[in-house]
């Protein structure tokens, strides 16, 4: 159940930075609100679905929706600078790391991704004939 939280709450969080940055270039939106908090409230909702049993999220679901975000992020911000700088101050205003600065949340994000990636690859106990279960393929 572990693994499934934590594969669950990735998933929200890299459903929220999505949101995040397209809800980003909306202007009215951005100048009213810190859209950077629909980042925390996917990732709660996302470890709340982790709770309901046989909601199947399938690996290669959740790789798409990474590269699917990457693909989004980098047609929007053209530019390199930004790629570095807004990952980053997303992130300190989402989870309220004012403290941090951008190269310290841009190695905190780095370190989140690769946990992340390396979470959906954890098997959890094999099954009855040593097979993956089907826990292991879905989320």
């Amino acid at each position: 159940m572990g693994n499934r939280i934590g594969r669950c709450f990735f998933f929200g969080f890299i459903l929220g930075f999505f949101m995040a940055v397209v809800l980003n270039q909306w202007i009215w939106l951005a100048m009213r609100t810190n859209i950077s908090l629909v980042i925390p409230a996917c990732s709660f909702l996302a470890v709340i679905w982790a709770f309901f049993p046989k909601r199947p999220v399938h690996r290669f679901v959740f790789y798409g929706a990474e590269i699917l975000f990457l693909a989004v992020f980098l047609v929007i911000y053209r530019d390199p600078a930004a790629f570095a700088i807004m990952p980053a101050i997303m992130l300190k205003e989402a989870f309220f790391l004012s403290f941090l600065s951008l190269s310290q949340a841009n190695g905190l994000l780095l370190i989140l991704l690769a946990t992340g990636n390396i979470l959906w690859f954890l098997p959890g106990k094999p099954g009855r004939n040593g097979s993956l279960r089907k826990e292991d393929i879905y989320a």
